[in-house]
């Protein structure tokens, strides 16, 4: 779901709020890398993420976004966003899904069954 700079700076500082950890991946200037991160700090439009120790700045200003508060159906992570810009950088997060999203379609143990 395409979504605005505002919406998209909203669901880093709900992260940040929460110490969220996220997967993120990075393709920038034709490298790709994949690391865990938190988000430290959000300045405007400018994001400093904790990459284990490792600080990386981002200035989300000419990115289009897409991303979404709800977990994709079947998916295995939860919120998602996901950065694009016209020099064909792209950053993406994924929050993991919630424990109790991944259970609520199994059956209980404690549910048996009468023969």
């Amino acid at each position: 779901m395409n979504i605005t700079l505002d919406e998209a700076i909203s669901i880093l500082d709900s992260w940040k709020a929460t110490g969220t950890v996220l997967k993120a991946r990075l393709f920038r200037s034709g490298q790709s890398r994949e690391t865990q991160t938190t988000v430290k700090d959000i300045k405007g439009s400018v994001i400093i993420l904790d990459a284990t120790g490792e600080e990386i700045t981002i200035d989300l200003n000419g990115a289009d976004f897409n991303g979404d508060r709800r977990a994709p159906l079947h998916s295995s992570h939860g919120v998602y966003l996901i950065c694009e810009y016209r020099n064909e950088d792209r950053i993406s997060f994924y929050a993991s899904r919630p424990a109790q999203e991944e259970t609520e379609h199994h059956e209980s143990p404690e549910r048996r069954r009468v023969p």
